[in-house]
């Protein structure tokens, strides 16, 4: 199984890298625009679950783009957003209380956590969805949480350094999103795909 520096650099000796990462970064910071980004983003992971390639993709079939895109959104609403929300509604609520008690950095460990489950968890329900294209296998929670169990070990850096980048990455947020996202669609795909294929996750 690759690491995920043997991903990177997969990923970056591709010689139309600059050129294709440019036309995701722009997009990336246009509203609506940007379901196409998804689109390409769900594209990408498809490609590296059935094919094995982590070169990125060509932009074109923007048509496609759209209807994956929006396939995507709803996933990413599910396992990204709303988690993410949930945490940050959590803390905002533990802020008042902890506060008082001189703990309040205590408060935001919620949003910290949803932060670091979120992306391998959006990965996870993405494979899982990519195997039949029924909204329906998402709410196969059980299958889902196994999942992110067996990879465990694996997603424990990635899920941090994403963090960090956007973070660090704030001022050109849609380069950085970009970025971090085809990394980690690429290595936890490949991860997954792994344990799949050694019977440690049950097949999508």
């Amino acid at each position: 199984m690759r690491d995920i520096e043997q991903v990177c650099r997969k990923i970056f000796s591709d010689p139309q890298f600059i050129a294709k990462f440019l036309v995701g970064g722009l997009l990336s910071f246009i509203p609506v625009v940007n379901i196409l980004v998804l689109g390409y983003l769900y594209r990408y992971a498809k490609q590296v679950r059935y094919r094995d390639d982590l070169v990125l993709p060509e932009w074109k079939d923007w048509q496609r783009l759209i209807i994956d895109g929006l396939r995507f959104l709803v996933i990413l609403s599910l396992f990204f957003a709303l988690p993410v929300a949930l945490g940050w509604l959590l803390s905002g609520m533990l802020v008042l209380a902890l506060g008082l008690m001189g703990l309040g950095v205590l408060a935001y460990v919620p949003l910290g956590l949803s932060l670091f489950v979120s992306p391998p968890l959006t990965v996870g329900a993405l494979y899982q969805y990519q195997g039949r294209r029924k909204f329906e296998d998402l709410a196969r929670l059980d299958v889902l949480f196994g999942m992110m169990k067996a990879g465990l070990y694996h997603m424990i850096l990635p899920a941090l350094a994403f963090t960090g980048l956007l973070l660090v990455g704030a001022p050109i947020f849609g380069f950085a999103l970009f970025l971090g996202s085809i990394v980690l669609i690429a290595y936890y795909t490949s991860v997954f795909l792994h344990l799949e294929k050694e019977g440690k996750i049950a097949p999508g």
